[in-house]
């Protein structure tokens, strides 16, 4: 196991260009993240749809938190297992949806510790950019396949009307 990144952080002098470029890796790391948990959730509610649908209703308060805290609990991989048994999908949502797993599973897991003394390398922030560019681009697309779905359920059982 590695020393926690504050650790690593405190012993690297850097200079303002090494700076500033890690802080663009950090704010697109941030912005990868929040797409990364925004297609978690919309994966959730997808989740949900099914017993939406039989009910042609949303659940109430309790009965959603209740599904929501369980849902919160599992694994994007888990997530897409639930989906899988509820929902029919083409070939081509289950690649990108594999994709998108892959790619999660990385940038959550590995991302850092597959570029070793990343911080204080400037020549790795190009590459390290371009990596967290294609995640973030590939979960934007993911996300917004999963939320046009999630609306097409809801118009179709009769909620939201507003969004037609």
């Amino acid at each position: 196991m590695s020393p926690g990144i504050g650790c690593y952080v405190k012993r690297i002098k850097m200079d303002e260009k090494v700076k500033k470029s890690a802080k663009q890796i950090f704010e697109l790391a941030g912005q990868t993240l929040l797409l990364a948990q925004s297609m978690e959730k919309e994966l959730a509610f997808l989740v949900m749809v099914p017993e939406i649908t039989k009910n042609k209703r949303l659940p109430n308060l309790h009965s959603m938190s209740r599904e929501v805290k369980k849902l919160d609990e599992c694994t994007f991989g888990q997530l897409l297992e639930k989906l899988r048994n509820h929902a029919a999908m083409n070939d081509a949502m289950k690649k990108i949806l594999k994709k998108a797993l892959t790619a999660r599973n990385l940038f959550v897991h590995d991302f850092f510790n597959f570029h070793p003394g990343w911080l204080g390398k400037i020549s790795e922030h190009d590459i390290m950019r371009d990596e967290l560019g294609e995640m973030r681009n590939l979960f934007e697309l993911i996300y917004d396949k999963l939320q046009e779905e999630s609306c097409r359920n809801l118009k179709n059982i009769g909620l939201f009307t507003f969004l037609q």
